[in-house]
């Protein structure tokens, strides 16, 4: 309560300072990338060619500055600081300088590190959040009607549950038909709803993560071809703060990071996608090197639970041909599950979105763990209000786990000792009212003893 007394005093200070008008200077931000152990990430965007730099501190400590940055129009006028040399475990208030005047906030701009634990503790408990499809209105570009994006509320309710980071795991944006073939439009697409007004506390003091899927990538179910895929991975990489993007000789918006003895695999289901209507055997979902990326990782990965975040769902084998689905592409589908089954990877859990209905799946696999993988969908976009038979009656589903019709999001909370971890999943409405809730133990995701 006293720390957030002292934030409210800065912050008031902070406005009593400032000469009318500087505000104006900002266009969206800050919002607080990844986070380590002794590093963090801010980003902001200015309205203009402007000089900006941070203070930050820690409570006790010095004042802090960051290097100056002038913003520039070729590179979005984006200024990406990062903090290094920060004290782990450690919670740090920060300011925003803009041509040497502090910009007010009247909301606590704040953001931890992680705590290093490894050989010196027991891992701390993780409570994050997640979901996928933010459609922020924009009624000049947006189709007749009644608008497609609501609920907004919904991002309070996420800030409620005060998560120790956010993951947009797809579609964190809506280009339009005005946008595709035009790099400006694009340019603006990202800029308009990364100004959201509704997002702004929230970004300010959350650690966000990002993947990308079809609607932020390009139209609609789009894939490798689309021409214009380089511009937006250039957007992707400018507007989002992981840690990394791809690797040095392959392009993508893939990556990972960890928390805690958790590990996150970002994957990119859309640069090297061959077109779903293709009739073509093996034809590729992530690329076989991506693929190959992807268990390089797991097969190194010593966390309690490994999850893999993909834009679209990943076991469910009862999607019908019309929706997008990694079992569509048969082939790849097969070497990723067929190789989960020959090596010993324990903890491996899926996270996926897109499909604007929110359901827990279970496959229940012959002498292995079984795989679950959670979808959530929509944030804001319209949600779905009724399923086709096959999917109606999906025996994959797990029981009470279906959301239709309701904008929501999924907490997720992992707890307990090393041994007895518990992963415990939660949906949650746009009130942030519980829908249901799974518990899954470390134990029952760990395969037979070779």
């Amino acid at each position: 309560m006293l720390r957030f007394a002292s934030l409210f005093i800065q912050s008031t200070l902070c406005v009593l300072a400032l000469t009318a008008g500087e505000p104006d200077k900002l266009q969206a931000g800050p919002m607080i990338g990844y986070v380590d152990l002794a590093d963090a990430l801010i980003w902001v965007q200015s309205r203009g060619e402007a000089r900006l730099h941070l203070s930050y501190q820690a409570e006790g400590g010095p004042l802090l500055t960051s290097d100056e940055i002038m913003t520039r129009k070729e590179a979005h006028y984006i200024a990406r600081f990062t903090l290094q040399g920060l004290s782990q475990d450690t919670t740090y208030t920060y300011s925003l300088f803009i041509d040497g005047q502090v910009v007010p906030f009247d909301y606590p701009l704040t953001f931890k590190t992680q705590k290093h634990w490894m050989w010196r503790s027991d891992p701390q408990d993780v409570h994050f959040a997640f979901g996928s499809c933010f459609y922020v209105n924009d009624p000049p570009f947006d189709r007749p009607g009644k608008p497609y994006g609501g609920d907004f509320e919904i991002v309070k309710a996420m800030d409620a549950q005060r998560p120790d980071f956010f993951l947009w795991i797809g579609d964190n944006l809506y280009l339009r038909e005005s946008d595709f073939n035009s790099a400006a439009r694009l340019a603006y697409r990202y800029r308009h709803s990364r100004s959201f007004p509704a997002l702004r506390a929230f970004l300010a003091h959350t650690p966000n993560y990002a993947l990308w899927d079809d609607h932020d990538y390009g139209p609609n179910d789009s894939d490798r071809s689309y021409a214009f895929k380089n511009e937006t991975l250039e957007l992707f990489k400018a507007y989002w703060g992981n840690p990394h993007f791809g690797l040095p000789d392959l392009l993508g918006a893939f990556g990972m990071f960890s928390w805690s003895d958790l590990d996150f695999f970002l994957m990119d289901n859309r640069t090297y996608r061959a077109p779903n209507q293709l009739q073509e055997e093996g034809k590729p979902y992530l690329g076989t090197r991506q693929l190959q990326w992807l268990k390089d990782r797991l097969i190194q990965s010593k966390a309690s639970f490994k999850f893999v975040v993909i834009g679209n769902q990943v076991i469910n084998t009862h999607v019908p041909a019309s929706r997008e689905a990694y079992v569509h592409y048969r082939a790849e589908w097969n070497d990723l599950m067929s190789w989960l089954d020959t090596n010993k990877v324990n903890g491996v859990v899926f996270l996926s979105g897109d499909r604007h209905f929110t359901e827990l799946l279970i496959s229940k696999r012959t002498n292995n763990y079984p795989l679950y993988d959670l979808t959530c969908s929509p944030l804001t976009s319209g949600a779905v209000e009724s399923l086709g038979q096959e999917e109606a009656n999906n025996p994959m589903r797990v029981p009470g786990t279906l959301v239709l019709g309701k904008r929501n999001f999924a907490v997720v909370n992992v707890t307990g000792p090393p041994k007895k971890r518990l992963l415990t999943f939660e949906s949650r409405d746009k009130d942030g009212v519980l829908l249901w809730s799974y518990q899954i133990e470390k134990n029952q995701l760990r395969g037979p003893k070779p």
